[in-house]
C-alpha cells in the first residue's frame, strides 16, 4: 500500500513538473533570458517519460539578461506549486535575499541581488544576479584544498557589512514542543546514527539551548558548501533566504561541521568563534544556544547519507574521489558524531 501511494505521489509530482516546466520555458522566453533552453526541454522530456528527475522542489538555470538597470550573468530560480515552500514562505525568502543582496552591493561586496520576481497559480520564480565561480564542496563536505584563512576573514567581513540590517531581520524562536516532535518524527534514527546522544540528553540539550540568553546577531543559517562561492580571489556567501537573528555560533559551527576532513581547520574555526565573543563564558553560551541547530544539521546530513546509500550510490561515487570521501558514506556520520562529542568536551558542555 505504501509503495503504491509513493508511486502515485511521484507520478502526480512528475505531472506537476511537466506543467511547471512549460511555464518555466514561457518565463525564460518572456524575459528574453539567454540560456540553454534545451536543458529545460531535456528536463521536460524526462518528466514526460516518468524517468528519474530531481524533485527537490525547484529548478535553476543560469544565463544572461539585459535589463534597464542590469546587464550580465543571472539565474532564474523557479519553484513549482508542489514545492515545500508555500507562496508566502517563498516571498519571505526572496525579501531577505533582496534586503541582504542590496546591502552587500552598497558596501562594494559582490552579492546575489534580486532583480525581478513573479509567478501565478502557486508557481513562483525569481531572477537574481549570478556570482561566477565554483561551489567550494558538495553536500557532505568542503573541498579541503579550498579551505583558506581567507574564508574566515571574508565571512567576518560579509557579516559585518550587514550589521546595519539587524533591526530589520526576523527573529526565529524555537519551541521545545515543535523540536521534540520534529526529532521524534523526522529523525527517528537519530539515536542510532548519533549513538551517544540518548533521548533524555536530547531533552536536556533542547531545554538548555532555549534557556540560553546568548548575544544574537545576523545569522546566515545555511553555510553549506553550495552556498559559498570561490571566484579564484575571494569567497562569496549566497542564498540568505534563511537569515535571521540568532547566536553567531550557529554559522561558525555550520562551517566547522563541513570541515570534518580537516581538523586543523576546525581548530581555526573554534578560535575564530572564541574571538567573536567578549570572553570564553559568552562563547560557551553561544555554543550551547547553537547545539539544537547543530544536532538538527547532523541529523539532516544523516538522512542524506541514507538516501545516497539506498537510492543514488553512483552519484556519491562521482564525488568521493574528488573530495577524498570514505567509500562508505555512513562513515561520515560516524566521524562527525565523534567530532561533535569531542567539541563538547573541549568546551566543557557535557
Amino acid at each position: 500500500m505504501k509503495a503504491r501511494l509513493f508511486l502515485q505521489s511521484k507520478k502526480a509530482r512528475l505531472a506537476i513538473h511537466r506543467e511547471a516546466l512549460d511555464d518555466f520555458i514561457k518565463v525564460i522566453k518572456d524575459l528574453n533570458f539567454e540560456t540553454d533552453i534545451a536543458e529545460v526541454e531535456r528536463w521536460k522530456a524526462m518528466a514526460a517519460a516518468d524517468e528519474s528527475l530531481d524533485l527537490v522542489g525547484y529548478f535553476r538555470i543560469v544565463g544572461k539578461i539585459t535589463l534597464p538597470d542590469y546587464t550580465g550573468s543571472a539565474m532564474i530560480t523557479y519553484r513549482p506549486l508542489h514545492s515545500q515552500f508555500s507562496a508566502k514562505r517563498f516571498h519571505q525568502d526572496i525579501a531577505l535575499k533582496r534586503l541582504t543582496g542590496q546591502a552587500l552591493h552598497e558596501k562594494g561586496i559582490p552579492a546575489q541581488r534580486v532583480l525581478l520576481e513573479g509567478g501565478a497559480k502557486g508557481n513562483n520564480w525569481a531572477l537574481t544576479t549570478y556570482i561566477v565561480g565554483n561551489d567550494i564542496g558538495w553536500v557532505f563536505a568542503f573541498d579541503r584544498h579550498l579551505l583558506k584563512e581567507k574564508l574566515l576573514d571574508d565571512w567576518v567581513k560579509t557579516r559585518q557589512a550587514l550589521s546595519d540590517l539587524k533591526p530589520m531581520m526576523p527573529k526565529r524562536s524555537v519551541r521545545l514542543k515543535v523540536w521534540r516532535h520534529e526529532f521524534a518524527v523526522r529523525y527517528q534514527n537519530l539515536e542510532r546514527i548519533i549513538g551517544k546522544v540518548q533521548a533524555g540528553e536530547l531533552s536536556s540539550i533542547f531545554k538548555r539551548s532555549l534557556l540560553q540568553s546568548a548575544e544574537r546577531g545576523i545569522t546566515h543559517a545555511d553555510l553549506s558548501p553550495n552556498n559559498i562561492i570561490w571566484d579564484g580571489r575571494n569567497f562569496h556567501f549566497i542564498d540568505w533566504g534563511d537569515s535571521h537573528l540568532n547566536t553567531r555560533a550557529v554559522d561558525w559551527l555550520t562551517l566547522w561541521m563541513y570541515c570534518w576532513q580537516n581538523q586543523r581547520y576546525q581548530r581555526q574555526i573554534e578560535q575564530a568563534l572564541l574571538a567573536d565573543y567578549p570572553d570564553e563564558k559568552s562563547a560557551a553560551e553561544g555554543i550551547l544556544a547553537s547545539e539544537v541547530s547543530l544536532i538538527r544539521r547532523l541529523s539532516k546530513l544523516a538522512e542524506q547519507v541514507e538516501y545516497f546509500v539506498r537510492s543514488d550510490p553512483e552519484r556519491y561515487e562521482q564525488h568521493y574521489q574528488k573530495l577524498d570521501l570514505p567509500n562508505d558514506p555512513r562513515e561520515i556520520v560516524q566521524i562527525l558524531s565523534q567530532q561533535y562529542f569531542d567539541l563538547r568536551g573541549r568546551f566543557k558542555l557535557g
